[in-house]
């Protein structure tokens, strides 16, 4: 009994850690996170599980909820930042946009590298 108590406590302690932050991300970037779902998959995977949800398609909005342990949301915040700091530097261009990716998972990487090298043959 007294176990089970520790257990229930230890839960409720965890779940007071759970924060729901929002964040505006221009609708024009959504469709990057939103068809590159790898990119949301490995800043959740690397943030502790962090839920990332953006809004429906043709909503217009900017709002964009982060979910997850507090040490965390800040983290996966200031990464999202990033990659749309890295899109507006690039202009739409490509191979740029890659580069966030590239960041991100090194799979990604040896595909950009091949590529790299077929050019130069």
């Amino acid at each position: 009994m007294l176990e089970a108590k520790y257990k229930i406590e230890e839960i409720v302690k965890d779940l007071k850690n759970i924060i729901e932050v929002t964040m505006n991300v221009p609708p024009k970037y959504h469709h990057y996170f939103v068809n590159h779902a790898e990119v949301i998959n490995l800043i959740s995977g690397k943030h502790n599980g962090v839920t990332v949800t953006f809004p429906q398609v043709n909503s217009n909005s900017s709002k964009v909820l982060i979910k997850g342990h507090k040490d965390y949301v800040e983290k996966v915040k200031n990464e999202i930042d990033n990659i749309i700091i890295n899109l507006r530097r690039s202009s739409g261009v490509v191979g740029v946009t890659y580069r966030g990716l590239r960041d991100l998972e090194p799979s990604i990487q040896k595909k950009t590298d091949m590529n790299k090298n077929r050019s130069l043959r």
